[in-house]
């Protein structure tokens, strides 16, 4: 019985072993796919992994691509509203400019109108001038004379007092210096400068114009004179009165060097000393004056050796020497010079002799 026992019991005992080791070669097998899977898995999870990475990169470049794509549009939008702006303003500016071109245009034609009548009475004007014709003139052309002496003021004032154009130059210094202008009566200065002016058309002469400077005290250069002029002049001859009363007679170059000796007491001087300063003075000082025929163009000096050149006109002989030597052209009509041979102006020096004698 025990006997039978035990080889039932290895029996059983050799065949669950020989299940065990089925099931361990079972296991094992099972345990080896297990391993290739969980290595498959982590070679699949990195992969993963990775793709995640690559895409989050990806995903960052994109973004930053896409916010300077962002950016750049933005700056085309500034530099777009920029230009609209800025056409804005244009377009305003040029409606403004329209608008100031028609004003300009209106303008244009009103004073091309006005300028048309002021031409034909300036061309009368002048043309009564040119030939002395004063008793022709009318109200228009004595406006334009006193324009253009700079007097246009008293313009009214004459035709307020009743006083014809064409009879103005026959008044006097006095009838001049009653007319007044808002209750202020004409100054010596501006009455005198008036007739001077009227007895140089009446005679066909030119009103003197401003030349050029220089360093002589020339009659162009004196006939020029402001008032202020003359008044620094005599005050710095220490005769401050004088000058502030020539100042309020309104006398400039061109009154002064032309006041006669009797005319002096119309200017109401201080005292009787002063009257007679004065007459002295300016017969002294129009001896001072030198004719300008005898000032060298060049120079603007007193001619020492007067010559002449083939266009007429004469010069110091040095000066007229050195200026040839670069250029063959007058100085003073600037035509071309084809003789430049020297004549000697011996009348003219004779007369320069004369003058310098008498005022040494």
């Amino acid at each position: 019985m025990k006997l039978k026992n035990l080889k039932s019991f290895m029996k059983n005992y050799l065949k669950k072993k020989t299940n065990s080791v089925a099931i361990s070669r079972e296991f094992g097998l099972i345990a080896e796919k297990l391993k290739r899977l969980t290595e498959s898995f982590q070679n699949n999870m990195d992969k993963i992994e990775y793709t995640v990475e690559f895409l989050k990169s990806k995903n960052i470049e994109h973004d930053r691509e896409i916010q300077k794509q962002i950016d750049i549009l933005n700056k085309k939008k500034s530099l777009y509203e920029s230009a609209e702006q800025s056409y804005y303003l244009k377009s305003i500016s040029l409606n403004r400019m329209k608008d100031k071109k028609q004003q300009i245009q209106s303008s244009a034609e009103h004073l091309k109108f006005n300028l048309n009548d002021s031409i034909k009475t300036i061309e009368r004007w002048n043309k009564n001038v040119a030939q002395g014709k004063i008793d022709g003139w009318n109200n228009s052309d004595l406006d334009c004379f006193l324009q253009s002496i700079e007097l246009g003021k008293w313009s009214k004032a004459f035709q307020t007092h009743g006083i014809r154009p064409d009879s103005v130059h026959r008044l006097n210094l006095k009838e001049l210096m009653r007319i007044t202008l808002d209750g202020v009566p004409m100054t010596f200065g501006e009455a005198k400068y008036i007739l001077l002016c009227l007895k140089q058309i009446s005679e066909e002469k030119s009103i003197p114009q401003t030349p050029e400077g220089d360093e002589n005290l020339s009659i162009s250069k004196v006939n020029n004179w402001t008032i202020l002029d003359v008044q620094k002049y005599f005050i710095k001859q220490g005769k401050t009165s004088i000058g502030n009363c020539l100042l309020r007679k309104q006398i400039n170059g061109f009154v002064l060097f032309s006041i006669e000796t009797e005319e002096i007491e119309l200017l109401e001087l201080n005292d009787f000393s002063e009257i007679t300063y004065l007459a002295r003075e300016l017969e002294k000082f129009k001896k001072k004056i030198i004719p300008e025929n005898f000032i060298c163009p060049l120079t603007k000096k007193v001619m020492a050796d007067p010559v002449m050149i083939i266009t007429g006109y004469t010069f110091e002989r040095n000066a007229i020497e050195n200026y040839f030597k670069s250029q063959r052209i007058c100085p003073v009509t600037r035509c071309v010079v084809d003789d430049i041979n020297l004549r000697p102006n011996f009348s003219l020096k004779r007369l320069i002799i004369e003058w310098q004698e008498n005022n040494s």
